[in-house]
């Protein structure tokens, strides 16, 4: 049974704080601690369904990719095995389905991370819960698939949680 994770990139401050562009903002350290801890709790996760998660897509932009890089890292995976997905940044439901879709057959499990307000909606979507709170920095939403066939909606999430 594959396992699929749609997450919210961990916290960033805001583009003027940063001094960089929307696209270019960067985690600060409590985001980088937020993305090991989701990681961590995801590879634990992972480990106790006996399925691992091989596949991390993420929006090109700087804070989803760093936080997708902390959490295979922490996934035990290569940082440089996260496949950049321009599509995610700024992205609708329906261009989140299109990238979900991507995800090769063969995956055990997949970590999908991006941007609200995005998030809130494919997760709402897939899991037939509405409505749903706007999901915070660091979010993860865990569904437990029959197969990458199966059609949505999969009930309520196995895990939404935040490492806030």
């Amino acid at each position: 049974m594959p396992l699929l994770v749609l997450a919210r990139h961990a916290f960033t401050p805001s583009a003027p704080a940063s001094g960089t562009t929307d696209f270019e903002r960067p985690l600060d350290a409590t985001g980088l601690a937020q993305a090991r801890r989701m990681g961590a709790f995801l590879a634990a996760f992972a480990a106790g369904e006996g399925t691992p998660l091989d596949t991390v897509i993420a929006s090109a932009a700087v804070r989803t990719m760093q936080t997708a890089r902390a959490a295979a890292e922490g996934l035990g995976m290569d940082a440089e095995a996260v496949r950049p997905d321009r599509a995610l940044y700024d992205a609708t439901a329906a261009e989140w389905e299109e990238t979900i879709a991507t995800i090769p057959a063969r995956a055990s499990g997949a970590l999908v991370v991006g941007h609200q307000p995005a998030l809130t909606d494919i997760v709402a979507a897939r899991s037939g819960v509405w409505p749903l709170p706007g999901l915070r920095p660091s979010t993860v939403a865990v569904f437990r698939l029959d197969s990458w066939e199966q059609e949505p909606p999969y009930g309520e999430p196995a895990v939404l949680r935040d490492f806030v």
